[in-house]
């Protein structure tokens, strides 16, 4: 009789125990990284009736009598199924896709967490918000090239600036048209915008409603005159244009195309509301439009600043001769000051070769050594020399900024007889260069990759490696202790981690500005909630039903 009491009281303690895994499940549904866990019920110890015994020639065999004695807990199991990831904006906020465990320290133990809640303190470290542990990782030596094989924190460098690097290599890629044309110098202005309108300033636009996009403050008024600066070629022009209460800017296009002798429709407007001065395409180099300015003032000397300012010329084409390619590149001094390498490109009648003349900032006389050569092709157009005369490998130049000189940058014009090198074809021409240097740049911005590799962004276009995330994996994940705030700590059966770089683990990546929500399942909980419910009470009916009969029992002697 006693047995069936126990055994009742053991389902009430079991079930109760499946509650609160239940109810902590539930409370988590929200919280970030989280693993759901589930119990798993045992019978207990059975008490032996009356033994089994096997069969004779004339008796059958018969079973053990055995009662048990209740339910116990064989184990409360954590779920390390993936969650639902969930983009949140926050860059510092990562999420695993895939298996593994972060790995962060309060400098005397480590712990594993798969909440990506990440924080950077004020001493640049990337830090587990909330309980303020060091995230851990593999930091890259940027000098040496190479990871640091010991595991550490790793420190976002929100002071550092990147020092200028002078260029020391140009990179040539691309093919030499055999047909090249004559182009002209394009030059492009500032938008500028039609008052009346709202729109993108026309030719029809009067220059009185001049404005900057989105602007209200008028540009010029009547009376006012712009000054024309240019040098075409090797000719001086300065000229002034009257600005009345009627012109429009077609009035001034056609201003501009008579003082630099301009074919008609060379000075034009774009669709986005800047003036567009095209050369003479005829004229190659000898008609390039080397410098070209407009200044307003009024009627007392005073600039227009907003108008000169709009108006402010950029360079989208350089100017060629036929049978030439011109091909110019910023490179970079020690002091990170810019200077235009220019390589002008001189092809040989009727034949497969290109003669080539170096230029720094315009002047030939800043060349040192090495500003000249040649290139010759095979006949299937891929490389077959590429020259320096004087004997020389290397462009040596003086920057004449004060910087170390002479500097010399090294071409790569990629491999003779290759069609991945250099060409000269029939066909567009597509040289292109690349260089090594750049200016200083100050620190703006850091990114993670879904390998984990830390980026930082500098203002000069210069990225560099931090280091790289560290992940645990564990020979038995669901053995890890839980500490709270989704920590795990290593157990005597979860096994010691294996600590690798997130790019080490088959198909597992870090998804940045992410987080992955807790995995718990609302509706399995709310089932297994009922079913425990109902085991519950179906526990305490079998106290009560024995507690009755005990009852009945003791009233026999009444």
């Amino acid at each position: 009789m006693l047995r069936s009491l126990y055994s009742g009281v053991s389902g009430l303690n079991r079930n109760i125990v499946r509650l609160d895994v239940i109810g902590n499940n539930i409370a988590n549904v929200n919280t970030v990284g989280f693993k759901g866990s589930r119990v798993s019920f045992g019978d207990s110890f059975s008490q032996t009736l009356q033994g089994g015994a096997g069969p004779g020639a004339n008796r059958g065999g018969v079973n053990p009598i055995q009662v048990g004695s209740g339910v116990r807990v064989n184990a409360i199991t954590t779920n390390f199924g993936q969650g639902n990831i969930q983009t949140t904006g926050n860059a510092n906020d990562l999420a695993i896709q895939g298996e593994g465990l972060f790995v962060v320290s309060n400098g005397e133990e480590q712990f594993y967490t798969r909440a990506g809640t990440f924080t950077v303190d004020a001493y640049g470290r990337i830090t587990h918000s909330g309980s303020g542990n060091i995230v851990q990782g593999y930091s890259y030596n940027n000098e040496a090239g190479r990871y640091d094989s010991a595991l550490g924190e790793l420190i976002i460098p929100f002071n550092q600036t990147d020092p200028a690097r002078a260029t020391e290599e140009l990179v040539l890629q691309g093919n030499f048209t055999l047909d090249s044309e004559a182009l002209a110098t394009v030059l492009l202005s500032g938008k500028m915008a039609d008052a009346i309108t709202g729109d993108a300033m026309t030719s029809a636009t009067l220059l009185t409603d001049l404005r900057t996009p989105g602007g209200t403050e008028q540009l010029l008024f009547d009376g006012d005159t712009i000054s024309l600066e240019a040098i075409v070629g090797e000719t001086d022009i300065n000229q002034t244009f009257a600005v009345g209460a009627g012109a429009t800017v077609a009035d001034f296009l056609a201003f501009i195309e008579t003082e630099l002798s301009l074919p008609a429709g060379n000075a034009s407007v774009d669709e986005d509301g800047g003036i567009r001065v095209e050369g003479d395409p005829d004229l190659g180099i000898s008609g390039a439009i080397n410098f070209l300015s407009l200044t307003a003032e009024d009627g007392v000397g005073s600039e227009r600043s907003l108008f000169n300012v709009s108006t402010s010329f950029s360079q989208e084409q350089i100017a060629r001769d036929a049978g030439e390619i011109v091909q110019e590149t910023v490179v970079y001094d020690s002091l990170g000051e810019s200077h235009a390498l220019r390589l002008t490109f001189t092809r040989v009648t009727d034949e497969l070769a290109w003669t080539w003349q170096a230029e720094l900032d315009g002047r030939d006389d800043l060349i040192v050594s090495g500003g000249s050569g040649g290139a010759t092709f095979f006949s299937d157009g891929t490389l077959a020399t590429f020259t320096f005369d004087g004997g020389v490998s290397e462009v040596t130049f003086d920057p004449d900024t004060g910087a170390s000189a002479p500097q010399s940058v090294r071409i790569d014009y990629g491999q003779l007889g290759s069609p991945e090198g250099l060409t000269s074809r029939a066909g567009s021409t597509t040289l292109e260069a690349t260089q090594d240097g750049h200016t200083t740049g100050h620190f703006v911005d850091y990114a993670i990759d879904g390998s984990g590799t830390i980026h930082t962004l500098y203002s000069n276009g210069v990225t560099h490696i931090v280091g790289d995330l560290a992940m645990a994996l564990f020979n038995n994940p669901t053995a890890l202790t839980k500490s709270g705030q989704a920590l795990y700590r290593v157990s005597s059966n979860s096994g010691e981690p294996s600590i690798r770089s997130v790019s080490e683990i088959p198909g597992t990546s870090v998804i940045m500005g992410a987080l992955e929500q807790s995995n718990v399942d609302l509706a399995n909980e709310f089932s297994d909630m009922i079913v425990t419910q109902r085991a519950f009470q179906a526990s305490a009916r079998i106290i009560q039903t024995s507690s009755e009969i005990l009852a009945d029992l003791m009233n026999l002697s009444r």
